[in-house]
């Protein structure tokens, strides 16, 4: 990684359908080195307690918001929940950061 802090914002989309919308979630530090790809799953807090999510796309933050520009004007949103755990793709167990040697 570079100098710069970067932190790691998953959007994703509930799996049981209680939610059709996209939604964000940071991802805490002790999980920022688990490699994440479209597709995978993690289990996000929600107003309703913890929730199963599939990732629809990963994308980088330097402060937590997430910024986009509609015509001249640019927006801000600040991303607050945060994922408990992310899921390997083929055994669906829970996937942990690589250790340190």
């Amino acid at each position: 990684m570079t100098g710069e802090l970067t932190m790691k914002i998953i959007q994703a989309v509930h799996i049981n359908g209680t939610d059709k919308h996209k939604r964000y979630w940071k991802v805490p530090d002790h999980l920022q080195p688990i490699r994440l790809r479209k597709g995978d799953e993690a289990a996000v807090e929600t107003k309703s307690g913890p929730q199963r999510v599939k990732i629809v796309a990963v994308v980088t933050s330097k402060d937590g918001f997430l910024y986009w520009k509609n015509g001249d004007t640019w927006h801000k949103f600040e991303v607050k929940q945060e994922v408990l755990a992310f899921f390997d793709r083929k055994t669906m167990e829970v996937k942990y950061p690589p250790k340190a040697d």
